[in-house]
């Protein structure tokens, strides 16, 4: 038998979003939560996957296009930790696009000195070397990712009960840990990657209220006793733990630039990888920080169904190579775009 895994990668609220349309749209192509054997799913993607195999992928569509924008707004700033909210509604103002991305290098710049402060400029070099490696187009190692996390517990020495709140009520009916998920979070002592399934035996709302505590922006989450990140620090997509599968298609609504690398190994080992990028869906989704803006959701998750839609079963399988969105099946050759 074909053994087929489905990787959901991170993105934000524009990313839960787009990849709810995205999965909405391939449903009516056959490809519904039965065609996978295995989900991957990696902040974002932890969500989204949790209500794919509980098969209200419908509902959560639903809830997304209706829900009251101040609404969104409130229980959003009122689960964070930051003013983070706050920046996203002026930036949404017309001229003032800008301020969202300027509040997070100054907000940024300052727990930095916090930091520095209360660790020292040896722990605040290292910090700042471990930041420095989100940003490159590979994967960070996990000294690099320990030194993030050491930054992100020293600025959040607390759990935030109001996030992983906030998380159990976006998970509405979906209470129980669907079979076949795979949910990535960060260990931030060690900057190691741990998954959970159901056989982990812990609460699915605090897994994904882990797998999407942003570091620095959000206090980190305590499961089973340690505190973890979110699961897309190390990577966006995390689809090397799709590896032994015969058909991957990785759905990513971001990517830092190390995907290429996971879509190679897969390839090596002789598996069939088709990437899904929004590629004519990128400026609904927005980009850096705007993609957590909850008002940007409805506009992402129409993008995302007309591009889900956009896919027959045959191109979206794959096993082929044509395909509707953005698609990789193998990045040393020439990407094809099919109208």
């Amino acid at each position: 038998m074909t053994t087929r895994a489905l990787v959901l990668g991170s993105g934000g609220a524009t990313g839960i979003a787009w990849e709810t349309g995205l999965l909405r749209g391939m449903e009516s192509t056959g490809l519904g939560a039965g065609y996978w054997d295995l989900v991957v799913g990696s902040s974002a993607g932890a969500f989204v996957g949790a209500w794919l195999l509980s098969g209200h992928l419908g509902v959560l569509c639903d809830r997304i296009l209706r829900a009251d924008p101040v609404d969104a707004d409130r229980r959003l700033r009122a689960a964070s930790d930051t003013r983070l909210v706050d920046a996203l509604r002026l930036g949404r103002r017309q001229g003032l696009g800008w301020l969202p991305h300027a509040w997070t290098t100054t907000a940024g710049a300052a727990a930095f000195g916090r930091y520095a402060a209360a660790r020292g400029p040896r722990a605040a070099g290292a910090a700042a070397t471990g930041l420095r490696a989100l940003r490159e187009p590979r994967a960070p190692r996990s000294d690099e990712l320990a030194q993030v996390g050491d930054f992100a517990l020293t600025r959040h020495p607390r759990d935030n009960p109001r996030w992983v709140a906030y998380w159990s009520g976006e998970l509405g009916p979906v209470r129980e840990w669907p079979e076949r998920l795979m949910i990535t979070a960060l260990h931030l002592r060690s900057g190691t990657r741990r998954t959970f399934d159901r056989a982990a035996g812990e609460p699915l709302a605090r897994v994904v209220a882990a797998s999407t505590a942003v570091p620095l922006l959000v206090a980190p989450v305590t499961v089973g006793g340690e505190r973890y990140g979110d699961g897309g620090t190390a990577s966006q997509t995390n689809a090397d733990l799709a590896r032994g599968y015969d058909e991957v298609t990785i759905v990513a609504p971001s990517d830092r630039g190390n995907l290429d690398h996971e879509v190679h190994a897969l390839r090596a080992q002789g598996t069939h990888v088709v990437v899904l990028r929004p590629e004519r869906s990128a400026a609904v989704l927005g980009r850096r920080v705007t993609t957590l803006d909850v008002r940007r959701r409805p506009a992402s998750v129409r993008a995302g169904v007309e591009d889900g839609t956009r896919l027959s079963t045959t191109s979206c399988s794959p096993a082929t190579e044509r395909h509707h969105v953005r698609a990789v099946a193998d990045p040393t050759r020439p990407r094809e775009y099919v109208s």
